[in-house]
């Protein structure tokens, strides 16, 4: 019994001084066709936005695969692939968009691809995340002008609503390189509520 108790206690102890190991991330072949990473930040955005990134996936390999979108962990994400068969060093892409009216607060939301062939099977796991803020409402929350005529300038409104409690104005449009113009001057600034 004691002998026992003595071999229990040096492996105890040999256990603790053994070094530690490292842990290393192992990477799916699937997750290696997407150069540019498999996760996508959107930041804060306001509640009720449309939000969309494309996830662009290359076949480095000499056999065409099937791409099928199995599972989303949200209803609010919808994953469209823009090819169900990538041939061999060939380019296609997963569009994602997220729905911003459909949750308050950060979110984070996955998209498992699965990529196959006869021989060959592999699933990547796409990553989505965004914080709505429930104190700046848009609505609607995206524009679509659909097909323009050349020679048109079709408008839409964006209504942006700000539900928190601070004295809270918007100064300035800010459209990057969007290719689209937006008043300069005309901000109707309504009551706060």
């Amino acid at each position: 019994m004691r002998n026992a108790a003595l071999a229990l206690v040096a492996l105890a102890l040999t256990s603790t001084a053994a070094p530690a190991q490292t842990i290393v991330e192992v990477r799916s072949w699937a997750e290696k066709m997407f150069k540019d990473g498999v996760s996508h930040d959107f930041g804060s955005v306001p509640r009720g936005a449309q939000l969309q990134h494309r996830f662009t996936m290359t076949n480095p390999y000499a056999v065409p695969l099937d791409v099928t979108i199995t599972r989303i962990s949200c209803g609010c994400v919808t994953a469209t692939a823009t090819t169900k068969k990538l041939d061999p060093k060939g380019t296609g892409d997963i569009d994602v968009t997220m729905d911003a009216r459909r949750f308050t607060g950060a979110k984070l939301v996955k998209v498992n691809i699965t990529v196959s062939s006869p021989q060959y099977n592999s699933s990547a796991e796409l990553r989505v995340t965004a914080n709505a803020r429930a104190d700046i409402v848009l609505n609607p929350g995206s524009v679509n002008f659909g097909s323009v005529a050349r020679g048109t300038t079709p408008t839409q409104t964006i209504d942006v609503e700000y539900a928190g409690v601070l004295d809270w104005r918007a100064s300035e449009i800010n459209l990057n390189s969007a290719p689209v113009a937006a008043p300069s001057r005309n901000f109707t600034a309504g009551p706060v509520r």
